[in-house]
């Protein structure tokens, strides 16, 4: 039987709670919501969880004594499946049978920069579109939970000094906004220059630019862009170029590349070769990296941050510059430090 073929994916992990981002509520909703172990998200016979998720200080080979934090664990989709008949001397056959399966990805959740090192360890494992609905929904879990935490401790507080305002719970809620999750796959150069080139016309490029965690990016375009998104305090803001006679490729690939350090969606419509209907996304330009993951959690996302930092060394991945408060900077000593 032929061993299935692991890789490992690479994205960028954006989580804001409203214009406040992941580390500013590490503490208090993003730690809590993955180190319960007690979350479970159903989807119709399924069951999706977050399984031996622990805190841990990763190192590398390329960066001697350098500690980066990060979350680890498995993203689990526990299913039944079902087969209702066979095929027996050429002829369909009433057999219905269940088997319970646990299809199982490993995950590594850097910290410092909010990248996502993805692996799905067997066949049918879950992947990043069923991880990023289960993260969110935690996260949304968790942060209900923290709202009602600050109320009641504020009524405590009351209780003992009347002089205490009340907060009410509303207040909390357009003060400490719900978490929003999306997860962007990191492409790289070269697949993109060979994804466009499949293009006979390429007739359409949009680009939706996302709020980024704390990444700058020196690209002209998307730094005029990016401010006039933040200008209007809006979620996203979409670019589009269009001709039906055709696009630049050369210069298209230009402009498109500094979107895929993951703070940008990218759509792509033309046709191929043959004149047939040819749409592309971050998704089918994104880096997969085949390596056989160590099954453990530890081993596997030692090897899986390696591979992530090598393909960076090797200028297959791109990571854009992060500049964290002096606040959340002193939180990602303190994980260091408790190493």
């Amino acid at each position: 039987m032929r061993k299935y073929r692991q890789v490992v994916e690479f994205a960028n992990f954006i989580c804001h709670f409203g214009n406040d981002v992941l580390l500013d509520y590490l503490s208090e909703i993003v730690l809590p919501a993955f180190l319960s172990g007690q979350r479970v998200r159903m989807y119709g016979n399924s069951k999706y969880l977050f399984l031996d998720v622990k805190l841990v200080n990763l190192k590398s080979d390329s960066e001697p004594g350098a500690l980066t934090p990060a979350l680890v664990g498995r993203f689990v989709m526990d299913t039944e499946l079902q087969r209702d008949q066979i095929l027996v001397d050429n002829k369909i056959v009433p057999d219905t049978q269940k088997l319970k399966s646990a299809p199982s990805s490993l995950f590594v959740l850097l910290l410092d920069n909010h990248k996502l090192i993805y692996s799905k360890q067997v066949s049918g494992a879950p992947g990043l579109s069923a991880f990023r609905t289960t993260a969110e929904l935690i996260l949304k879990w968790r942060w209900r939970e923290y709202i009602n935490e600050l109320v009641e401790k504020n009524k405590a507080a009351r209780e003992a000094d009347g002089k205490i305002p009340k907060i009410t719970k509303r207040a909390l809620v357009e003060s400490i906004q719900a978490p929003r999750l999306e997860i962007v796959p990191l492409a790289g150069s070269r697949n993109l220059t060979n994804f466009v080139n499949q293009f006979k016309v390429l007739k359409e490029i949009t680009i939706k630019v996302v709020r980024p965690n704390a990444e700058i990016n020196n690209d002209g375009l998307f730094t005029t862009v990016e401010a006039a998104r933040s200008q209007v305090n809006a979620d996203a803001t979409s670019l589009i170029h269009r001709n039906s006679e055709g696009l630049n490729k050369a210069q298209s690939i230009k402009q498109i590349a500094p979107a895929m350090q993951g703070n940008a969606l990218v759509t792509l419509r033309g046709t191929g070769p043959t004149d047939a209907k040819l749409v592309g996304t971050n998704e089918e330009m994104s880096v997969r990296e085949p390596m056989d993951v160590p099954p453990s959690v530890s081993k596997g996302s030692v090897a899986m941050f390696s591979a992530f930092k090598g393909l960076i060394f090797q200028k297959v991945l791109q990571v854009g510059k992060v500049v964290n408060s002096e606040r959340n900077l002193a939180k990602l000593e303190s994980l260091k430090n408790d190493s």
